[in-house]
């Protein structure tokens, strides 16, 4: 059997459409920004939902464009934020950043799995496997060692008789 080395764009490029028809097109266009300022003060988002969502978008396109990996590291520089900090958004309180990078996060994990599975690479598949909840078996491998010892030159014989 033959393996692909390339996922195709083509395809890349409709999974990314789906992405901005059914995550970035729900997302509410009047957001206000100082919404996470509180009693105790705080700072303003840098974007909207929808504004990250377009520069998300922008980056998948980008990655598409000059056949690059899609990776969240590379979503956080190309939004302009940490790791931590849009891992802090997908945890907060406001749940409208929290579907917009869940989402973004599994189109990273699905083009990781793309590549895992065109590459034929059986420990890609272990180490996915194993994540979903699989796990090794041990198995028993004493039974040659509980068996009765047997007499060498009774082996021997045996062997003999085989031999005429």
């Amino acid at each position: 059997m033959r393996y692909k080395t390339d996922i195709d764009k083509e395809y890349l490029g409709f999974i990314v459409e789906a992405f901005k028809n059914n995550v970035i097109s729900q997302l509410d266009e009047n957001f206000d920004k100082r919404s996470s300022i509180t009693e105790q003060g705080g700072r303003p988002y840098m974007y909207s939902p929808k504004e990250m969502g377009m520069r998300m978008l922008d980056y998948f396109n980008d990655c598409i464009e000059y056949e690059k990996p899609f990776m969240v590291k590379g979503i956080c520089l190309y939004v302009g934020i940490s790791k931590r900090g849009l891992l802090r958004l997908e945890k907060s309180s406001n749940d409208k950043f929290v579907p917009l990078i869940k989402k973004g996060k599994e189109l990273v994990e699905f083009y990781l799995e793309m590549q895992g599975n065109i590459k034929p690479n059986p420990a890609f598949s272990i180490f996915v496997l194993k994540n979903m909840g699989w796990r090794d078996k041990t198995i028993d491998n004493n039974l040659g060692r509980d068996a009765p010892a047997i007499d060498l030159e009774e082996l021997r014989g045996r062997i003999d008789k085989i031999s005429e």
